[in-house]
């Protein structure tokens, strides 16, 4: 299982700088544009060492490391153009972080299918919304004026994705076959075994626990609780890392696309 930590951080920061647009840089100060875009680009390029210590190599190795060398220049050159470091860096950490992937599951599975890359992306979205309105959440420590819509906009987004993500996974386990004791069965038999014990841990407590914490910090923060919500946040966050290791253990180990 090396190539777990390298997908679930490369699903993170290949989204992650997708959710910037949700905040005009002329409202929020440039440090926070600074923070994450140097965050997603820290967190894959720890995914890549990860990657090339495990035997990424060949010509997927070597356009890793160019989209690297292109990130962290554009990256340096628009280190206090907040606005032109957004547009500029998202087609390459995206285009990096998506290499990963392929990479990742290259080596695990003999083939890739669009499932697995439909929950992959799925698995991605939930946990970069949640981990972008925890940030923003604690932006407003900084920006005191910064309208509470924002907030909200996050939390919203971040529960809409995990929901699409609960009703992904259960499609799947009610619509896939998988091998068990050597036989062809409905995937939704796996929640009768030993491994099925994860899986509904990754169900219970990876999406429909943080669904819940996510409306109440969506209610706290109309409240204009700013630092409660966050706090539910970070909870949140937690319980959808737990949920993403699970699943993309499904993923690289099995096939099952959840």
């Amino acid at each position: 299982m090396k190539a777990l930590p390298i997908l679930v951080m490369a699903q993170l920061a290949a989204i992650f700088p997708l959710f910037l647009w949700l905040v005009p840089v002329r409202v929020i100060k440039g440090g926070f544009f600074r923070f994450n875009l140097g965050m997603a680009t820290t967190l894959l390029g720890i995914s890549t060492m990860l990657g090339m210590v495990n035997g990424i190599d060949g010509p997927a190795g070597w356009w890793v490391l160019a989209l690297a060398t292109v990130s962290l220049a554009i990256l340096g050159m628009t280190w206090h153009r907040p606005a032109m470091a957004r547009n500029l860096l998202l087609p390459p950490l995206l285009g990096w972080g998506l290499l990963l992937w392929q990479v990742s599951l290259a080596g695990q599975l003999p083939a890739i299918h669009w499932e697995h890359w439909v929950a992959m992306s799925l698995g991605g979205f939930g946990l970069a919304s949640v981990m972008f309105a925890m940030v923003l959440g604690h932006w407003y420590l900084n920006v005191t004026e910064l309208p509470i819509q924002y907030l909200g906009r996050g939390i919203s987004l971040a529960f809409g994705a995990l929901t699409v993500h609960l009703v992904w996974v259960m499609a799947i386990l009610s619509t896939k076959t998988i091998i068990l004791n050597y036989r062809a069965k409905p995937a939704y038999r796996l929640l009768m075994t030993t491994d099925g014990f994860f899986l509904w841990i990754g169900l219970i407590l990876g999406l429909i626990a943080p669904l819940v914490i996510d409306w109440l910090a969506w209610r706290t923060a109309r409240l204009g609780a700013t630092q409660s919500a966050t706090g539910l946040l970070y909870v949140s966050l937690i319980l959808v890392v737990m949920g993403l290791l699970i699943f993309d253990s499904f993923i690289l180990q099995m096939g099952l696309p959840v």
